[in-house]
């Protein structure tokens, strides 16, 4: 079993032009967050809330 741990969301029309933003799970405060340049927020309602394009994801295997 896997857990999603993060993501990388791309905004713009092409990779060559844009705007990437990572967001991670904080697992002490069990809250999602945005990493937008120097700007750290959490993200209200949960990772699925967010409505951007995930470019990549990253998952932590649970131990069983």
């Amino acid at each position: 079993e896997y857990r999603r741990r993060g993501d990388i969301s791309h905004i713009g029309k092409t990779a060559n032009s844009g705007h990437y933003i990572s967001n991670l799970y904080h697992k002490s405060s069990k809250t999602w967050l945005e990493f937008n340049d120097s700007e750290v927020k959490p993200i209200i309602g949960g990772i699925e809330k967010n409505n951007k394009k995930v470019y990549m994801l990253y998952y932590k295997k649970v131990k069983p």
